[in-house]
């Protein structure tokens, strides 16, 4: 099912990572954050980062490096709908992190 803005999308359709397309050449590099304004159960005035893919080769996601590994929006009971915001950004340049992925850090 494709997603527009300001559609609805049950949790249940979020369960697995999405397909994103996008028109790019080859030789560009991009990096795509997924996050939710709406959804930070511990602070009410901070996004919740579900997904962070950069360095992505032109327009194949899932050849970039996960800095955060995909997490389900699946909003509290009583919380009404929340807002998923998608932001692609293109980089002028590779990027090179220093610091362990999400993922990494929460094993330690």
């Amino acid at each position: 099912r494709r997603v527009h803005a300001g559609n609805h999308v049950a949790p249940i359709e979020c369960a697995k990572k999405p397909s994103i397309e996008y028109d790019s050449t080859d030789d560009r590099k991009w990096t795509l954050i997924m996050t939710n304004p709406d959804g930070n159960p511990y602070d009410c005035g901070r996004e919740l980062l579900h997904w962070l893919v950069y360095n992505i080769p032109g327009n194949r996601v899932g050849d970039g490096t996960v800095y955060c590994p995909y997490l389900p929006p699946v909003p509290l009971q009583g919380t009404g709908f929340h807002r998923i915001i998608f932001a692609l950004f293109r980089q002028t340049e590779t990027i090179e992190m220093q610091n362990q992925s999400v993922k990494e850090r929460s094993e330690e």
